[in-house]
């Protein structure tokens, strides 16, 4: 992941949030696609992300649970 998000032949949205992502062994194991979704959300001036995913709302601080 971090060779793909270093191409030059590539453009990665949230290219700096993923290179930290990736280099952060201490977050807790959830998607990476839902990680950018929050910070996506969060630079867009949103206070919470909403999902189905009980697993990325347990995990992942921003998101909360939809049910």
């Amino acid at each position: 992941m971090a060779q793909l998000a270093q191409a030059d032949e590539i453009l990665i949205e949230h290219s700096k949030e993923l290179k930290l992502l990736t280099a952060d062994t201490s977050r807790p194991i959830a998607d990476i696609a839902d990680y950018l979704v929050v910070w996506a959300a969060a630079n867009a001036g949103c206070a919470k992300t909403f999902t189905f995913d009980r697993k990325a709302a347990r995990k992942i601080p921003g998101m909360e649970l939809l049910a």
